[in-house]
């Protein structure tokens, strides 16, 4: 059985080279009508009773949501899986802002909400929501943390470079002091944050807004293009440590996913 191994193996790359063959040309002959199939089919940014999402300069995971009436700032990020819904009351991302992956975050319409008020979602710049956080009809402040699994609910405020920690529950209606560190069920006051841990907060916006920016390159490549990078790293990774480029020439992994002109000689 194992002796067909290779066999098998060397089947699978020769249809598969053929059907990129026969893909190219097709998409040759179509021009600049030729659909390109990208990484993610997903439908990431959706309009809901006419309201479109206004996003600036922002990364959308293929696979997260964002859904209606919301704005979102340059630098903003919004990661693999979490949801902002915008449907009966509009929802705000400042510049710099990220929501981590699979978080949530909701409005309340008059009739859903606790207090009896329609209430929007209000997040300044600057913010970490981290991961399976759900903020709902609430206000967080510029340089705040909302930690992984935390709950920030209707009516809440979280003050600016107010820290809540992982897993805790703010109440509805209740205030989060600028600078002060919550947690718990429900959440209280644990302490004063730092100094330090404030400026550390406003590092890590920036670094993952840098890194949201690497993500969106990435997640905008072609089928095409995401195999010349596989090929290019196995080359990589295989190629002889002592491979001289400057006497032997460098292969253009391109060349291999590209279909010469109609009428071209290639014998």
């Amino acid at each position: 059985m194992l002796s067909f191994l290779p066999q098998g193996r060397f089947w699978g790359k020769f249809i598969r080279g053929w059907g990129r063959t026969f893909e190219g040309m097709g998409k040759g002959m179509q021009g600049d009508l030729a659909y390109v199939e990208k990484m993610g089919k997903h439908r990431t940014v959706t309009a809901f009773q006419g309201a479109t999402p206004a996003l600036s300069s922002t990364f959308v995971a293929p696979c997260a949501s964002v859904i209606g009436e919301v704005k979102a700032a340059a630098g903003s990020s919004v990661w693999y899986g979490a949801v902002l819904r915008g449907d009966v009351n509009g929802i705000i991302l400042g510049a710099n802002s990220s929501i981590g992956e699979r978080a949530v975050i909701h409005t309340a319409s008059e009739k859903g909400s606790q207090s009896g008020k329609a209430q929007g979602t209000t997040i300044g710049d600057d913010v970490t929501v981290g991961p399976l956080a759900i903020l709902h009809a609430c206000s967080i402040a510029n340089g705040a943390t909302v930690g992984a699994a935390a709950q920030v609910l209707d009516g809440a405020k979280v003050g600016a470079g107010a820290v809540v920690e992982a897993g805790a529950v703010v109440s509805p209606g209740t205030a989060v002091p600028a600078g002060e560190v919550w947690g718990g069920v429900p959440a209280k006051m644990i302490r004063k944050a730092s100094a330090d841990e404030m400026a550390a907060a406003g590092r890590a916006a920036v670094e993952i807004s840098e890194l949201a920016k690497v993500h969106a390159t990435e997640s905008s490549k072609t089928w095409s293009q995401l195999e010349v990078d596989k090929a290019v790293a196995y080359d990589n990774l295989t190629r002889d440590p002592d491979y001289n480029g400057e006497y032997y020439g460098t292969f253009d992994h391109k060349l291999m996913y590209t279909v010469p002109p109609t009428g071209t000689n290639t014998r």
